[in-house]
């Protein structure tokens, strides 16, 4: 992946996220209480700001016709962008509070022995109602059919209202971290601490065929998953800040955004070929403009093909574009499915 555009408007910490539901704005809520809003096709270019909330926002929410936002903060209060306490001023900015200065101080190495189990989703008779928030993000969520969906500790909690019943997911072996739900809300992604430095946030993509996950280690290594097949699709090192926030851009799948302490970036899956020897990354070579999806070596070159419709050619050493074949629907034999054979 690559970073395509940075930005550090604020010196606190990035809690959440959300774009508008016709895609033309970016909502960010910051630990200084206030909200960034950014026009999506203008570069992210700052448009306005809305205060007034008491504390730290936690969560976002668009209405439906992109005109207003609804707000939670840290004080448990509600607030309506429709309302004449927001404006375009920028506020000053405090110094960071007790909470996210001891977050910035955790560590989750463990020194433990990987064991791999078999998903368990069972019911008990009895009870969990506590939840981790100390340090977790988006860590609840409702279900197509409204039940709710949380974690603590090791154990995947749904909980039905109606019966007033819960079921527990038992796949993890130790503290779970991160939780994420499908676009349809049928399917939840759990990510756990480990002695890999597994995940500490996730996040899917609008598809829902994708899903990304942040890293514990120190570069907060961010990673794209085929969720289906447990592969992955891209990787790379986010941030030495903390990274509290991912998201997919709903709008245009291969892009993402991530936030954290003091930071904000954007990403796109980038077009690259990788040139390795041995175990070392000797280079990298711009082939696409998008994810490369097939590469074939020929006798004396390389063929490559791209999510951007092109077919392209290369020397043997990865040096030189020989020549390039835009691959159009039009130019394909009757039934044929594009699909390019050797």
């Amino acid at each position: 992946m690559t970073e395509v555009v940075h930005i550090k408007d604020r010196k606190e910490a990035i809690h959440e996220l959300k774009y508008s539901p016709d895609g033309t704005y970016l909502a960010v809520g910051c630990n200084d209480n206030s909200v960034d809003i950014y026009g999506v096709s203008q570069r992210y270019k700052k448009f306005g700001e809305c205060v007034g909330s008491l504390s730290f926002i936690t969560h976002l929410d668009w209405s439906s016709d992109s005109r207003y936002l609804q707000t939670n903060d840290g004080n448990e209060n509600l607030a309506d962008s429709n309302s004449d306490e927001s404006d375009s001023d920028l506020s000053d900015v405090p110094e960071l509070d007790s909470e996210i200065e001891q977050e910035t101080q955790l560590t989750y190495r463990r020194q433990s022995i990987f064991i791999s189990k078999r998903p368990k989703l069972m019911l008990y008779d009895f009870s969990i109602f506590s939840y981790r928030g100390y340090d977790c993000r988006s860590n609840l969520f409702y279900t197509q059919i409204g039940e709710i969906v949380y974690h603590v500790a090791a154990v995947g909690v749904i909980y039905n209202r109606q019966q007033n019943t819960q079921r527990f997911y038992l796949g993890h072996d130790d503290d779970i971290l991160c939780l994420a739900i499908h676009p349809v809300k049928d399917y939840v992604a759990t990510g756990q601490v480990g002695p890999l430095k597994d995940y500490a946030t996730t996040g899917q993509i609008a598809d829902g065929k994708r899903l990304a996950s942040v890293g514990i280690d120190d570069s907060h290594t961010i990673v794209l998953w085929d969720w289906k097949k447990g592969e992955k699709l891209s990787i790379a090192r986010g941030s030495k800040d903390k990274i509290f926030v991912v998201k997919m851009n709903p709008y245009v799948p291969d892009k993402l955004i991530t936030a954290g302490i003091k930071h904000m970036k954007f990403w796109r899956r980038a077009g690259d070929v990788c040139i390795w020897r041995d175990i070392f990354l000797v280079k990298t070579v711009k082939a696409h403009d998008g994810p490369v999806f097939s590469m074939h070596a020929l006798e004396k070159g390389f063929v490559t093909g791209g999510k951007d419709g092109v077919v392209a050619l290369w020397d043997d050493s990865f040096e030189r574009c020989l020549k390039t074949y835009a691959i159009k629907r039009a130019a394909l034999a009757p039934g044929s499915k594009g699909d390019l054979r050797f």
